[in-house]
């Protein structure tokens, strides 16, 4: 019995570890959403991800939803804190525009993005997007890159 409480106690601490480095938007991307019949995710690990320098892209897009979208925004918000560095846009108390750099894992730079084009502009079939991406990439060429796009 000590040794299966002392196996517990030496394993604690990197299971805190793993908790810690869990995003919120982890159960948006390939969670629940992900059979949403108005989404669309996106999980790219390619070459195609070099002229960015990532190594790792996954979004999720959802349209026609306001119930959705408020739990995505919402998820996304959790996450705030971690970030290491921030930009975020409200409009009063909703979520307009988020991008996290979060604390690396393995070495690797992460991000996480958030657009709700609600609050954005007028549209027929306004989307909210979350994205994650990881990668050598710093958080101003990302910024650069996807807004030339």
């Amino acid at each position: 019995m000590k040794k299966i409480v002392l196996f517990f106690a030496i394993l604690l601490p990197f299971f805190l570890h793993a908790q810690s480095n869990q995003l919120a938007i982890s159960r948006v991307l390939g969670g629940q959403y992900k059979k949403h019949p108005h989404s669309i995710e996106v999980e790219i690990m390619s070459q195609r991800l070099e002229q960015y320098h990532l190594t790792y892209y996954h979004s999720l897009v959802v349209e026609q939803d306001s119930i959705v979208m408020n739990q995505m925004a919402e998820t996304f918000m959790e996450d705030v804190p971690k970030a290491t560095e921030k930009e975020i846009k409200m409009r009063g108390s909703h979520l307009v525009y988020g991008f996290l750099q979060l604390p690396m894992v393995d070495g690797k730079n992460r991000f996480a993005f958030f657009k709700d084009e609600r609050y954005l502009s007028p549209t027929d079939n306004p989307t909210i997007t979350v994205i994650y991406m990881e990668g050598p990439a710093s958080l101003e060429f990302l910024k650069q890159k996807f807004g030339q796009q």
